[in-house]
């Protein structure tokens, strides 16, 4: 059934290169993310992130499924529990804005059930197995890894 929906996963932490981002980085990772995998006001977009990371970039990025999960990959495994909620049914498509490895089995299966995922990070975040699970790779600029930094 085709839907012509999409649905966005963001790993926030992994594209800013840790917890620690002003809130100026995490909205300069939104309008680069949106810009580069043409995200619309149609597509459902899911942000997570640990409590700490939360306070730099929820209150800046409207219209967002915010999730909230902290611990050990707890922003990875927020999001794999949404990329398990019945995706094929819903969604035509999915980008997942993340280079964790974490994914790579859930992206895996996705596109054996005839979903259309693009993985977007800077090529320096994203894991080898995950770029060859997806379907198509949107390399995002590495000036998004730790911005603040400079």
């Amino acid at each position: 059934m085709r839907t012509n929906r999409t649905l966005v996963v963001v790993d926030i932490e992994n594209l800013a290169g840790g917890t620690e981002m002003s809130p100026t980085t995490a909205l300069h990772i939104r309008h680069t993310l949106y810009a580069e995998a043409a995200i619309k006001d149609t597509d459902l977009v899911v942000v997570a992130s640990s409590h700490r990371a939360f306070l730099n970039w929820g209150f800046d990025w409207p219209d967002r499924r915010a999730l909230v999960n902290s611990g050990p990959d707890g922003a990875d495994h927020a999001l794999l529990a949404v990329l398990g909620e019945d995706v094929p049914a819903r969604f035509d498509s999915v980008v997942l804005a993340s280079g964790d490895a974490i994914f790579t089995d859930t992206i895996a299966h996705l596109g054996s059930q005839g979903v259309h995922v693009t993985v977007a990070a800077p090529a320096s975040c994203m894991a080898r197995l995950l770029r060859m699970a997806a379907a198509a790779t949107i390399y995002l600029p590495e000036t998004l890894i730790r911005q603040d930094a400079a």
